[in-house]
């Protein structure tokens, strides 16, 4: 697996995109602070294609956030979600995952 590119996104989460698909994460803005999903809570939330990938995703967010100077916490309740993708010859084309949220509730106002 090649790098893990992370960007914000507008909604209060932080996008981690690889070559196999793309995997969303919290992302709380006013004090930026990463909540990652604890690997319990990873197991319950992401697709099959990333279960065994908790260890690389949390090192490359970490290492992420100590470039940008944002502190990151692994959290049994983390919000996290799957954007799939599906790829041909020439195209990449990705679509969001099921409406809904996979955790009932953010962390507004949470420190």
């Amino acid at each position: 697996m090649s790098e893990i590119i992370f960007k914000q996104r507008w909604k209060e989460e932080l996008e981690a995109i690889s070559d196999e698909r793309k995997l969303v994460f919290e992302l709380t803005l006013g004090t930026l602070h990463v909540y990652f999903p604890s690997e319990v809570r990873w197991l319950a939330i992401v697709p099959a294609w990333a279960k065994e990938k908790w260890q690389l995703y949390l090192e490359a967010c970490t290492n992420w956030c100590k470039q940008n100077k944002i502190p990151i916490s692994v959290v049994e309740d983390a919000y996290g979600r799957a954007i799939g993708c599906t790829r041909s010859a020439s195209t990449t084309v990705c679509r969001p995952a099921r409406q809904g949220r996979l955790l009932a509730g953010r962390r507004h106002g949470r420190r």
